[in-house]
């Protein structure tokens, strides 16, 4: 029973594809498809990883990235991201610019400086408001369009937005790194020849065994760090609920507090004051029940009801006032 085809995006699968053993066959045509360059410069690809995806270091692992020189020279970064990566976009061009500024030794001139590409490969939605699934990216002019200079770009192929139907030549490429059974491969294969070797060096890798133990030992690697990721965001966020919770009740609290002792401030002065006007009419109605004043003229001059009145004179004569 043959074994079920291996994703072109596992981590090794990818590498060994773009290996200069499959220049003609994988590389070749992905960049003829991708970069506006000359056909000729792919006459010559030199490969220059330091280290295979199972030898890299693991803050390296499950960020494959590719380094390729042209026949002019020309530094080409290909870089596949499955996962989200906090600060994707300075990451990519951090190490785009060090790859430009790299190539210049002691004493070189800078207009021996090449032109360097990077070609990002992402498996999520990196830029939500472009529309496209593959855009490129360079330094000009965002008023006029013009170029500052034309030695960098940066080109993004995000494989969900990719279509289901052609639109134009990386199309082929989108669907042929999102197809995951060997049927899609088969008919992908048979609609465009131009990935008709790739396809089959695809196939090629899947049949050995030990191109399958390395790219499962990888996938099993990208499970264990999403494991340790998602433990680590749920443990953050339970321990950031309790610690924002306390934190709130405490602030909470204290600015209660401080707000309650400003409020009741307020409110004694105003329940003062209203109730020393109320007492002031008060007084002011005693003095005239005193002098026999008429209740109509008290209650003008006390602005207290005439019950309120009665009331006082019930109180006076309880006394003995």
């Amino acid at each position: 029973m043959a074994a079920d085809i291996l994703s072109p995006i596992n981590d090794v699968v990818f590498w060994m594809m773009f290996s200069e053993r499959y220049t003609e066959e994988v590389v070749k045509p992905f960049l003829l498809d991708v970069l506006s360059l000359p056909a000729a410069e792919y006459d010559y690809i030199e490969k220059v990883d330091p280290y295979t995806p199972l030898d890299a270091p693991n803050e390296k692992r499950g960020i494959m990235d590719i380094v390729l020189h042209t026949k002019s020279g020309i530094i080409i970064h290909i870089e596949l991201q499955l996962e989200p990566y906090m600060a994707l976009p300075e990451r990519v061009w951090y190490y785009h610019t060090k790859a430009f500024s790299g190539q210049l030794e002691k004493g070189e001139q800078y207009g021996e400086l090449q032109r360097t590409v990077t070609i990002l490969i992402t498996n999520h939605i990196l830029k939500p408001d472009e529309p496209d699934y593959f855009n490129r990216y360079y330094v000009c002019n965002p008023k006029t369009g013009v170029l500052f200079t034309n030695v960098s770009e940066v080109c993004l192929l995000e494989l969900p937005k990719v279509p289901d139907k052609w639109d134009k030549p990386i199309w082929v490429w989108g669907r042929y790194f999102n197809s995951k059974r060997e049927e899609e491969f088969n008919m992908l294969a048979e609609q465009h020849p131009e990935v008709r070797r790739s396809i089959g060096v695809l196939k090629h890798l899947s049949a050995e065994e030990r191109v399958r133990e390395l790219a499962e030992r990888q996938w099993l690697f990208e499970l264990d760090q999403r494991a340790l990721l998602d433990h680590a965001l749920k443990q953050g966020l339970k321990n950031g609920l309790q610690q924002g919770l306390d934190q709130g009740l405490k602030q909470g609290m204290e600015q209660g507090i401080k707000q309650g002792i400003k409020q009741g401030i307020k409110q004694g002065i105003d329940q003062g004051v209203s109730q020393g006007i109320k007492h002031g009419y008060r007084d002011t109605a005693v003095r005239m029940i005193k002098k026999n004043r008429p209740i109509d003229e008290i209650a003008e001059f006390s602005t207290l009801s005439i019950e309120e009145i009665h009331e006082i004179q019930r109180e006076l004569e309880a006394s003995g006032d």
